[in-house]
């Protein structure tokens, strides 16, 4: 709507959106651990507030913010995963990927995409 592509409303609500708009199935936060412990901690755990924490602060740098490899890791795991499955959407394909949140040991199989 118009009222998403606005500049008054936080990346957070866009991405939220965006995942709701494409049927997103999976919990985002499934495979970061250290994420996960990060957004319970600072954004009541929900995953597009602590994404959007982590891209503002990267983006907008501020001595304040400090977060560990593994975390900035899996934020940028976590982006790119949402980014595939937005293309997946366009595209139409519903078939199986491999999950590329996944960095701890054996991969695993290939899942079915996450979109209803």
């Amino acid at each position: 709507s118009n009222n998403l592509l606005g500049s008054q409303t936080a990346f957070a609500d866009k991405l939220r959106a965006a995942t709701a708009f494409i049927g997103l199935t999976a919990d985002p936060l499934e495979h970061a651990l250290y994420l996960t412990k990060r957004a319970k901690a600072n954004a009541n755990g929900d995953p597009f507030d602590i994404l959007a924490l982590f891209r503002n602060r990267i983006t907008h740098h501020k001595k304040a913010f400090s977060y560990s490899g593994v975390e900035i890791m899996e934020a940028w795991l976590l982006s790119q995963w949402l980014c595939e499955l937005l293309v997946f959407f366009l595209l139409g394909y519903r078939g199986e990927m491999n999950d590329r949140r996944r960095y701890k040991g054996w991969r695993g199989p290939t899942v079915p995409v996450p979109l209803s």
